[in-house]
């Protein structure tokens, strides 16, 4: 095995160990708890699906389903607060005659400028290239079928995606041609869902009853049905024979679990072929979009598949918003109660664009005129918050470098003075990518605490957000909105680029072609109201509780040289609008107890010439510093480290002295600049960044005392010479 494979399965071993302790803490059983992200192909052998539920059929149905304790709790309930997805899945099975959710004559659907988007991925159908794969791995199937008669649909599924994977090199395409494979694939699983269905193992007849009227298998009989299933062959190949073993007699409940698992295989199966058929098929494309998404992993790479409504709003009517089933059940008719005619309250703090909320309506199906509200802000955006737009060059994909090197220095010149406390939120993962590169750099590295998406999940990302002093997360669409962080451990939120919809997306390009088609303007119809929202969701994150403050910063061009852009800056909330970088300073210094013109940022690290180093691997080696003078108005730097300057008169033992040394240095440097210009220290504040500096450091180390205490007293010393100096302690390196 090589390296790699003996750490990802050292990996997958250790996120196996904590499951076995977690599942006696949770008390959701949500993945999604979990501190860690689980490597994709642990994922699917360890999470339970809808497909897979055994209903009451399963031993822990009862007792241990935590599904089902939340469904029991909510039918007791006289408030149910649920998300937009289980929502509209349950008004769905309430047509079709199941009960998710109990019925309620309100619903008052919060942050409803995202209905669209959901109604869209839970009306549509999906798979990937591992759903029949998954599917076949069921234990039903390796029972009943044999190993080459199983290697033979894995084949047929790898021709289908295949066929996919052939129309287009992009990352995301539209399908638009008949899936000829796919079909095939489709149809043969149809037909093995019925021979499983005819040859099925736990018929009445094969099994005794019990007392509770389910069947009982007789041993052998199984085996036997299961010889008899085999020989009947796939439709693909024929292959027939069994080498699988003969079952005990199962107990009355192993027999219903059984039978049950082996009922939801056959309807898993035929799903399955009826999923790959509306995707394989090109009947509704006036309706609905097909597409395929190729999705990147760290090991392979997935090809999923979509067949998506064009526009959910038919759906929406007819689920939500103007059901027909508000006609009297069988109690109101039996007891001739008044019917209660179901009410829906849409609320969002964007939901209007351009004063209205005629696009939110037509793209959600809401034909009733209702009360329509448009309520003035609750906070003194005026006072408490500067929206700022610097004067930076547009987005040109020719020179991408230069353009995201402007970015990622306006972000730093942003992130010294707001003391980190930053949630930058970017269009794109690249550039995200680009940024945290340039930010993260061992040359000229933040010197804040910084993590990006993807370096854990999204609720371990923001407990960290929130713990640790100064961070900086850098983040993408998903954390565009539903991010609550009041208080002063958010001061800036950043936004890179006017969120618009990427053209090209396939579900995006058939709705504006769609609306071009009946006349309309999908541009201004379409796309400017989306990232109209978008943006405001983003504002949003900054200003949450009547005490907070901060700067926002949009850092594209188009919010003041376009016509849309200045229509959507109308619509953010009225807080200062600048495109000086001294305002922002200014802004910075009227809330902030430090009213400092300069900083100081020193590190020291042992070992190789890395800053970032985490210090618990570099305990070894030569102790180096490196200080970086900023003037906070503009954001110009200067950087000094100990490989360029003379070498230190004072013994640096430990990281604490070179920090000294270092604070010390730049102090004097920038006093030497200051007194030649005529002016003099004690008019200055100066705000210190560093790990471990005190005004009053301690030395460790014997045997040096009376060298290093000199060394303290110089940096205490250039420290006494300003109007103010502030220390700020950085958080290591975790």
């Amino acid at each position: 095995a090589t390296q790699q494979q003996i750490a990802l399965y050292d990996r997958e071993h250790d996120q196996v160990k904590f499951l076995h302790s977690w599942l006696d803490e949770t008390a959701t059983g949500d993945v999604d708890d979990l501190p860690f992200l689980l490597d994709s192909d642990l994922r699917p052998r360890i999470v339970s699906y809808p497909d897979d539920c055994l209903h009451d059929d399963c031993r822990f149905y009862f007792d241990d389903c935590w599904v089902n304790r939340m469904r029991d709790a909510a039918a007791e309930a006289q408030i149910i607060i649920t998300n937009h997805h289980l929502l509209l899945n349950a008004l769905e099975l309430g047509w079709a005659g199941e009960r998710l959710l109990p019925p309620a004559a309100i619903y008052i659907i919060d942050e409803a400028h995202g209905l669209e988007q959901t109604a869209t991925a839970v009306f549509e159908t999906s798979l990937t290239d591992y759903t029949v794969e998954q599917l076949l791995s069921r234990t039903i199937f390796q029972e009943h079928l044999d190993e080459s008669e199983l290697d033979e649909w894995r084949f047929q599924n790898t021709l289908a995606f295949q066929e996919v994977a052939h129309l287009s090199r992009d990352n995301a395409y539209r399908i638009d041609t008949e899936l000829e494979e796919m079909k095939k694939l489709s149809r043969g699983l149809s037909a093995l869902a019925q021979k499983l269905k005819l040859n099925h193992p736990y018929a009445q007849g094969e099994g005794t009853k019990g007392d509770s009227g389910k069947s009982t298998v007789r041993s052998g009989t199984v085996s036997e049905s299961s010889k008899k299933l085999r020989k009947a062959g796939p439709t693909t190949n024929g292959s027939s024979g069994s080498t699988k073993q003969p079952k005990k007699a199962l107990s009355e409940d192993e027999a219903a679990e059984e039978k049950r698992a082996y009922d939801l295989a056959i309807e898993a199966l035929s799903s399955t072929a009826t999923k790959l058929m509306t995707v394989a098929v090109n009947t509704h494309s006036d309706t609905t979009v097909r597409y395929a998404v190729r999705v990147f992993d760290r090991r392979h790479t997935t090809l999923e598949l979509h067949a998506a409504p064009i526009n959910p709003a038919g759906q929406l009517h007819d689920f939500l918003f103007h059901p027909e089933e508000d006609e009297p059940d069988e109690e109101q008719q039996e007891t001739d109660q008044p019917v209660t005619r179901r009410a829906v309250i849409c609320t969002s703090a964007t939901l209007a664009t351009n004063g209205n909320f005629q696009h939110f309506k037509s793209r959600c199906g809401i034909e009733a005129t209702g009360e329509e509200h448009i309520l003035p802000a609750v906070f003194n955006y005026p006072e408490q918050a500067l929206l700022y737009q610097p004067p930076l060059p547009a987005y040109n994909y020719r020179n991408a470098d230069l353009y995201y090197s402007k970015i990622a220095q306006e972000i730093e010149n942003l992130l010294q003075v707001s003391r980190g406390r930053a949630l930058c939120l970017f269009t794109s993962w690249s550039g995200l990518q680009q940024v945290k590169d340039r930010l993260t750099t061992a040359g000229s590295p933040s010197i804040w605490p910084l993590r990006a998406q993807g370096d854990a999940p999204r609720d371990a990302l923001l407990r960290w957000f929130k713990e640790t002093q100064y961070s900086v997360l850098l983040a993408t669409r998903s954390f565009w909105e539903g991010v609550d962080i009041p208080g002063d451990d958010l001061s800036l939120v950043v936004l890179d680029k006017m969120p618009f919809p990427t053209p090209n997306d396939p579900l995006h390009s058939a709705r504006m072609k769609l609306l071009d088609e009946s006349g309309s303007n999908s541009f201004g119809d379409y796309m400017v109201p989306l990232m109209n929202l978008a943006l405001k969701q983003g504002f949003g994150r900054l200003i949450r509780r009547a005490g907070d403050s901060g700067v926002v910063a949009i850092l594209d061009e188009r919010l003041s040289s376009k016509g849309y852009g200045r229509q959507t800056r109308q619509d953010l909330p009225p807080a200062r609008f600048s495109r000086t970088f001294k305002d922002v300073h200014k802004f910075y210094q009227s809330v902030l107890p430090s009213n400092a013109e300069f900083a100081l940022n020193v590190w020291a690290w042992r070992g190789r010439g890395d800053p970032l180093a985490d210090e618990a691997t570099e305990r070894e080696g030569a102790v180096h510093w490196r200080w970086q003078l900023l003037r906070l108005q503009d954001g110009k730097a200067d950087i000094m480290d100990d490989a360029a300057a003379d070498p230190s008169p004072f013994p640096l033992n430990t990281l604490a002295d070179a920090e000294c040394y270092a604070a010390r240095q730049g102090l004097e440097n920038l006093r030497e600049r200051i007194e030649r210009a005529g002016r003099a220290t004690t008019g200055f504040a100066v705000e210190v960044r560093s790990q471990r500096l005190t005004m009053d450091p301690q030395t460790t180390d014997p045997q040096t005392t009376s060298q290093v205490a000199d060394l303290h007293q110089a940096w205490q010393e250039a420290a006494a010479q300003w109007q103010q100096l502030t220390l700020i302690t950085i958080p290591p390196v975790d």
